[in-house]
């Protein structure tokens, strides 16, 4: 959904070589440019055998016109090492998750503890780890899933989250 200004939320997938430096390099090229990031995750791609260049994938999303968009893809497209650039925002195939882990501070009533399991299986979590004072789940998809998650889980005790920030590849 785009702002007056057609200002949205963009995914951009980057392949880049894997080395010391490349994400404060991504990170000062967008924000010394006065682009929000929004969202950035990275990691490196699993060689599949020992000749295979080391790369890391890096997950950008920033708010930004169709303009901007095209200025950020570029900008990056000239950075060093950089393979590929990709605005998976309007791709029809792009599929996009975050990683959730909810930690739930609560009693260790049967009853409460029941119903916390039934609105696990209602958002397709997972408890990761079960102790006597808390209960932490891990919970993977969009965000607006992992918000609702939270604010359901909210009413049992007192939750502490942690996010990954999307990952996204069409």
């Amino acid at each position: 959904m785009a702002d007056n200004n057609g200002v949205r939320r963009r995914v951009f997938s980057v392949l880049m070589d894997d080395e010391p430096g490349a994400l404060a390099r991504v990170a000062g090229v967008l924000t010394g440019r006065g682009y929000n990031i929004d969202g950035l995750t990275v990691a490196r791609i699993p060689r599949l055998n020992s000749e295979d260049q080391r790369l890391a994938r890096m997950t950008i999303v920033v708010l930004a016109s169709d303009t901007m968009a095209v200025q950020v893809a570029a900008q990056m497209q000239r950075m060093v090492n950089t393979h590929t650039v990709e605005d998976l925002t309007d791709n029809p195939h792009r599929v996009e998750a975050e990683i959730t882990l909810i930690k739930l501070v609560t009693s260790s009533d049967a009853k409460q503890r029941a119903a916390i399991q039934m609105a696990e299986s209602g958002f397709r979590a997972k408890a990761i780890l079960v102790e006597a004072e808390f209960v932490i789940f891990d919970h993977r998809g969009f965000k607006d899933s992992a918000r609702a998650f939270a604010k359901a889980m909210s009413r049992y005790g007192e939750i502490e989250v942690a996010c990954s920030g999307p990952v996204a590849i069409a």
